[in-house]
């Protein structure tokens, strides 16, 4: 029908009826909603201040910014107050200055920009808002609005549609510190009967940062904490090992020790593997696969659940990108091209760790953690994963490189057969594994400080006829059966100007160079015992893919001291920086 003016003049007392119901109607179920909205705004960011008030005013404005949500009856009204929660535990308010933290005379300028900046971020909430709904299809109120809109409004004022934003996220380590208003916006869903929705309705879009095929094992300090991880360090672990000095020399039971804790302490990360360990229960998520999506560190970074990402093509796409031939194009006399991270851009939807259930792989089970230790897992499709401008990046994502060992008796038996952590020897070197280059020279720098040590312990006369060492593991090599291998391997390197002659670039493989040409013999004794092939003969239970079981072992060891430390010697914990060994 074509409206004009005469023709709603016609029917005016009609039209005025009908109005004057809808707002009466309106009314009611608007004030409805903005009461339920703000209280579950209110519910999920609670603890970040924001009082019952304010969630109510949050809802108010939420109306007059999306005005289709007005007058359609049959919208989700419910998104909107989700949508306005979700903002604010993605893109937080920027914390005001202090004061006495700047230099007087600098301060006003400091502050004149900051509130600019906290303006542009209201704003664009605000605009994420308002075009997140918009693109919304709400049906007969939509089209009302629009048809009313577009009758009073000249051509060039007329509403365009709008397309969905997506949420830019700019800060990894503020995700971390949302997990419980996250855990709390679940919660919240469960009790007004939504517990079966168990992701964000807004879709989240890193623009730039590093994709790595890595899953960072849970820290202490994260798990338990700056202080109480300090704390069980310096008391409880000093107690779980103290007669394991009958087993060997107290030498390598303090060097071992202090390698395992520090290696632990902030979280080194594990390769994923093709083993079962890796698989999901869930039928249809077989060809998932879980992955590390974070800027500069690996502990600053999220799990991503790529769905698809298993499938051939689209592993290829990643494990190309890590195995990158265009290296080989600089004149050097030898070209690495392996990295372990590289840069993609990313776009998802946020979910909860701990009710995610069979889609979570039992290697990977700490996502889950407990009632608010768990993990925030970013899902997308495998289309959404994209690579990056390589100079928009700064080549350079840090992690853990490490190289693991088992100690043993002569005859191959564990000396601590009921704590497995206790039987393993680590080395670790932190380092750029987002730069060819510096990538290898840390992996050899890290080999060759392995044999030293191993060397060492090997010719310690107290320890001569009682152990030897055994190659279990490394970053990039699960070694944790016959029949599976890490997902993403590297590739070797090209030496120049020949595509036949290449150098080892797994660290299980630059250590056994290594050791042919080490001037130390013992290091060919078989007293050191390297891998002849690439997979074990069979299941190796001190396998990469084993460890995360392995440390939670550790954690519950460490937590059950069998006798409390008297009160003078408990420690306070220190603030230190990580130390590498």
């Amino acid at each position: 029908m074509d409206f004009n003016l005469n023709t709603l003049w016609h029917y005016k007392e009609e039209i005025g009826y009908f109005f004057t119901g809808l707002t009466v109607i309106g009314s009611a179920k608007i004030g409805y909603d903005v009461w339920k909205g703000g209280q579950f705004i209110g519910d999920v960011l609670s603890d970040v201040g924001i009082t019952r008030v304010q969630a109510y005013r949050k809802m108010l404005n939420a109306f007059w910014h999306a005005k289709t949500l007005v007058i359609d009856f049959k919208a989700q009204r419910l998104a909107a107050a989700r949508y306005i929660a979700e903002l604010e535990i993605l893109m937080p308010d920027l914390k005001r200055l202090n004061r006495i933290d700047y230099d007087p005379k600098d301060f006003d300028r400091i502050q004149a920009s900051w509130e600019k900046l906290a303006a542009e971020r209201r704003e664009l909430k605000r605009a994420l808002f308002s075009s997140h709904f918009a693109s919304q299809r709400f049906g007969v109120g939509k089209w009302l609005w629009l048809g009313i809109v577009g009758m009073f409004s000249p051509a060039s004022e007329q509403p365009k549609e709008q397309i969905a934003t997506n949420i830019p996220i700019t800060d990894i380590p503020s995700l971390d510190d949302s997990r419980t208003l996250i855990k709390h916006y679940f919660d919240a869903l469960e009790e007004l009967g939504e517990a079966t929705d168990s992701s964000f309705i807004s879709t989240a879009e890193f623009r730039i940062g590093y994709l790595a095929p890595l899953y960072l094992i849970t820290g202490l300090i994260n798990r338990f904490g700056e202080e109480e991880g300090w704390n069980l360090i310096l008391n409880n672990y000093a107690r779980l090992i103290e007669r394991d000095r009958e087993a060997y020399s107290e030498e390598l039971v303090e060097l071992r020790s202090f390698l395992f804790n520090c290696w632990l302490l902030w979280g080194p990360s594990i390769s994923p593997c093709s083993c079962k360990r890796w698989e999901c229960e869930q039928h249809n998520a077989k060809n998932d696969v879980i992955l590390q999506y974070g800027f500069g560190d690996e502990n600053n970074s999220i799990d991503v659940l790529i769905k698809g990402g298993k499938v051939a093509a689209e592993a290829r796409k990643i494990r190309d990108r890590l195995n990158s031939m265009s290296n080989t194009q600089r004149k050097s006399e030898y070209n690495p091209i392996a990295v372990m991270a590289a840069p993609f851009s990313i776009k998802g939807t946020f979910r909860w760790g701990p009710i995610l259930g069979d889609q979570v792989p039992p290697a990977q089970k700490s996502i889950q953690g407990g009632a608010t230790t768990g993990r925030i897992v970013l899902e997308c499709l495998s289309e959404s994963v994209n690579q990056a401008e390589t100079e928009a990046s700064s080549k350079y994502y840090s992690a853990y490189l490490w190289i693991m060992f088992r100690i043993e008796t002569m005859d191959g038996k564990d000396f601590f057969p009921d704590a497995r952590w206790k039987n393993l020897l680590v080395y670790f070197e932190h380092g750029n594994i987002a730069e060819p280059t510096t990538f290898q020279t840390l992996k050899e720098s890290l080999v060759n400080k392995a044999c030293s040590s191993i060397a060492e312990i090997l010719k310690r006369t107290a320890d001569q006829t009682r152990l030897r060492i055994r190659y279990v593991c490394a970053l990039d090599d699960s070694f944790c059966c016959p029949e599976s291998g890490i997902v993403f391997p590297p590739e070797k390197g090209i030496l120049e100007g020949s595509s036949v002659h290449k150098k080892e670039t797994r660290l299980v493989d630059i250590m056994a160079e290594m050791m042919r040409r080490h001037p130390e013999q013992i290091l060919r004794s078989d007293r050191l015992l390297m891998p002849a092939t690439t997979r074990p003969d069979g299941s190796n239970p001190y396998g990469s893919c084993m460890l995360p079981e392995i440390v939670e072992e550790f954690y519950r060891d460490l937590r059950r001291p069998d006798v409390p430390l008297p009160a003078a010697q408990a420690i306070s914990a220190p603030q230190r920086a990580p130390v590498e060994a």
